[in-house]
């Protein structure tokens, strides 16, 4: 009988060592698994992490991009300024010529009329019987209208560069004296009712800023004309 109670004990002894064993095994096989869960985690974290950062520098990438070509259209749009500048600059000495200034302000006169009128109804340029030559001759029902084209632009100069009082005076009336000159020079020589001409003739200035200082702030030289 104690035989078989100590066998019982031995066998009891061995099965709860086999019992906690398989318990401890168990135990370490959950570690296992929670550790392995656990790096996967991990993973997936520093996985969304580099999908962030990815994300972040292709922007970047991009926002420095746009930089890179708005600063292009910068340098393109000054050099344009410039060669715009120097543009303007030959132009203003071409100007300085009257001759050149002339056939300037010719030419002008011939896109307005062709962009108002039929081409029928104005000669450009036209010559009568005196010698006398006009810019243009717009032909209407009741007689014609001589148009010349004038561009008193070194007068005009003049009042822009004056600074003091004075000199602006003295700019304005040597302004106001060389457009009546011209509005006097087109009564004469153009208004030729012999050859069918109406009782007026019209001068055309091709810069807007000339004709406001002479019809608009210049009230005497409109009510000359």
């Amino acid at each position: 009988m104690p035989e078989i109670v100590q066998g019982l004990l031995i066998g009891g002894i061995v099965a709860g060592a086999l019992l906690g064993g398989l318990a401890l095994l168990l135990r370490g096989r959950r570690g296992l698994a929670g550790e392995a869960t656990g790096l996967t985690m991990l993973q997936t974290q520093i996985e969304g992490l580099r999908r962030q950062l990815d994300t972040r520098l292709g922007e970047t990438s991009h926002a420095i991009s746009n930089v890179d070509q708005g600063l292009a259209r910068l340098e393109e749009a000054s050099k344009r300024i410039l060669e715009v500048g120097r543009d303007v600059s030959g132009l203003r000495d071409i100007l300085q010529a009257p001759k050149l200034r002339g056939g300037l302000g010719e030419l002008l006169l011939e896109n307005l009329l062709v962009e108002v009128l039929p081409r029928s109804a104005f000669h450009m340029p036209h010559t009568f019987r005196t010698g006398v030559t006009v810019d243009a001759l717009i032909t209407l029902p009741e007689g014609s209208v001589p148009v010349d084209a004038k561009f008193p632009l070194e007068a005009y100069q003049r009042i822009v560069q004056a600074r003091e009082e004075p000199h602006i005076a003295a700019a304005s009336r040597e302004f106001r004296q060389s457009v009546r000159a011209r509005i006097d020079e087109i009564a004469d020589k153009y208004i030729v009712t012999a050859e069918g001409t109406l009782d007026f003739a019209l001068m055309y200035v091709p810069a807007e800023a000339v004709y406001y200082e002479a019809m608009a702030r210049e009230e005497s030289l409109s009510n000359y004309a």
